[in-house]
């Protein structure tokens, strides 16, 4: 193939207006060690390689979790009796 009939374009953004009005909100997280070699199992399981991805998706997830009704009644309940336990000084089991 010969080069010279290669036609280079300039480069143009290829965002959509709607997507150009889109207003975000940058946010800096900062891991220890341990919670980020986590955050690396989490990516491969998920199978995101990108961080901010990665924990977006895992944040919508675990809002699932939390959200469903049986999964708030069990954290209602275990926070309950940890609350309940604490006010009668109950600490060990």
């Amino acid at each position: 193939m010969d080069n010279e009939n290669i036609i280079k374009e300039p480069f143009r953004s290829y965002a959509l207006e709607e997507e150009k009005q889109t207003k975000f909100e940058v946010v800096s997280i900062k891991f220890n060690l341990e919670d980020y070699a986590e955050l690396q199992q989490l990516k491969k399981l998920i199978e995101q390689p990108k961080d901010a991805t990665a924990i977006k998706t895992l944040m919508k997830l675990g809002a699932q979790v939390v959200l469903e009704p049986k999964t708030k009644l069990i954290l209602d309940t275990l926070t309950n009796n940890r609350r309940n336990n604490k006010r009668s000084g109950l600490t060990e089991f």
